[in-house]
């Protein structure tokens, strides 16, 4: 809404948004770039928007947006991504190669019906339940995983999430992670005997790439 009242109704030029981050640009030596700043901080004032006050810089050739800094007179200033952020751009164009363009959205607070639920002796570490539900980890092993992960939750079309449950209420899973095993056949009799094989394809597919 914002963005359209600055370039319909005041003719700002040369305006860029992101979110809720605005930027604007101009020839130099010109009061283009301080009408701009000036007209869109009197909109957001009148339409009653908070404004942060560190945020709302310039006319300058230097400043930095969105994490980055530009510099309108040197212009040497490269942005350097580390390789992370490159599996990442990786992870979207493979991902948006394939998408079919349209996605769904639930309104804030719905949850959609829950399909299967898997407990484990994982559930009682509380670092993991924070890399599973914040989607992110400084382990560049354990992104690979949750790239691969997310990539199964998009193609496929499903949302998963993660809590954290303490031991003495997760009493089944407590009992495979202390090898306990005469406790766990009592708690989970109909479990099998057995554990169920890894197919070697999947191991493969999980393995960073060295």
């Amino acid at each position: 809404m914002v963005e359209w009242i600055l370039l319909h109704k005041h003719r700002l030029s040369d305006l860029l948004h992101y979110l809720d981050d605005f930027s604007t640009a101009g020839p130099p030596q010109s009061f283009q770039c301080a009408y701009n700043l000036n007209t869109a901080i009197s909109v957001c004032h009148r339409l009653g928007l908070p404004l942060h006050g560190n945020k709302c810089v310039g006319p300058a050739t230097s400043m930095t947006i969105l994490g980055i800094e530009l510099d309108s007179v040197n212009q040497d200033h490269p942005v350097q991504i580390n390789q992370e952020f490159r599996l990442d751009l990786q992870w979207w164009q493979q991902f948006l190669a394939s998408w079919h363009g349209v996605g769904f959205w639930l309104y804030p607070g719905m949850s959609a019906t829950t399909d299967l639920e898997v407990t484990l002796d994982a559930a009682d570490n509380k670092a993991v339940v924070a890399i599973l539900t914040t989607r992110t980890s400084k382990v560049p092993a354990l992104m690979h995983l949750l790239r691969d992960l997310l990539f199964s939750a998009v193609r496929w079309g499903f949302t998963f999430t993660a809590a954290h449950v303490p031991g003495v209420k997760n009493k089944i899973a407590d009992a495979i992670s202390r090898f306990r095993w005469q406790e766990f056949r009592q708690l989970a009799p109909e479990a099998h005997s057995c554990p169920c094989p890894i197919p070697q394809l999947l191991l493969d597919s999980l393995t960073p790439p060295p």
